[in-house]
């Protein structure tokens, strides 16, 4: 396919408000549990004293068996041994018999790398958490704002420009604070192939989530709007 990944991802906003499946670059997340079920042995017996005046054989013991325990579990399927090593730290947002194109995607970044994607991607969720919507928008990749300017440019009655853009489409209704920042640790990962890239973290409440970037220039760049709840569909 000719169209560069972070390119794909940046199109799937649409589809993942639609519920629809993450469409990944390359070859989800998650994690597998296992359950179990048991139930109890139960007993029931009687004394063997015979009270006066009673007959030894209207006391017998009634027979008494324990049940036997019945021990049923489910094993939700796992991620792929092949799998585990590919993603190394990516590891945690693995999903059993899932598609793991994206904690699989290229290879881990080096400490250097993840650092500075990481500083450019807490100055961009924190410049977008402040609506300062000039300083979010320095830090989109370039293609997302020329697509932003040329959606700018059809929209009657507004200002053309990013800022302008990215503020409209940022827009929840619900407040400043559906716009904080979900990235309270450092990155988990950085999945890196050539110049494009998956952040994946941790956010508040152990919710995990995905942002593409690429690098422009010796300078990493966002490519979606908005971090992305991962798995797709999964609740922030």
């Amino acid at each position: 396919m000719s169209v560069r990944c972070s390119r794909l991802i940046l199109s799937t906003a649409a589809m993942l408000a639609a519920g629809l499946t993450l469409a990944a670059c390359g070859g989800g997340s998650g994690s597998s549990a296992s359950t179990a079920a048991s139930m109890p042995a139960t007993t029931t017996s009687t004394s063997t004293n015979a009270g006066p005046g009673s007959s030894p054989s209207s006391h017998k013991p009634k027979s008494s068996k324990p049940r036997s325990r019945k021990q049923t579990q489910t094993r939700l399927p796992q991620p792929a041994p092949s799998e585990v090593r590919k993603a190394g730290k990516a590891a945690g947002f693995l999903v059993g018999g899932g598609d793991n194109s994206v904690p699989t995607y290229g290879s881990e970044a080096s400490s250097s790398q993840r650092r500075q994607a990481e500083s450019a991607l807490a100055t961009y969720l924190a410049a977008r958490a402040r609506e300062d919507w000039s300083a979010a928008c320095r830090y989109l990749a370039g293609s997302a704002r020329t697509r932003l300017e040329e959606f700018a440019k059809g929209a009657p009655g507004r200002t053309a420009g990013c800022g302008s853009m990215l503020k409209m489409f940022s827009s929840t209704g619900s407040g400043s604070s559906s716009l904080a920042s979900p990235l309270t640790h450092e990155l988990a990962s950085l999945r890196v192939k050539g110049d494009d890239a998956f952040a994946l973290w941790v956010g508040p409440g152990r919710q995990q989530y995905a942002m593409p970037m690429v690098d422009e220039g010796g300078g990493w760049r966002v490519t979606q709007l908005a971090p992305l709840p991962y798995p797709p569909g999964s609740a922030p």
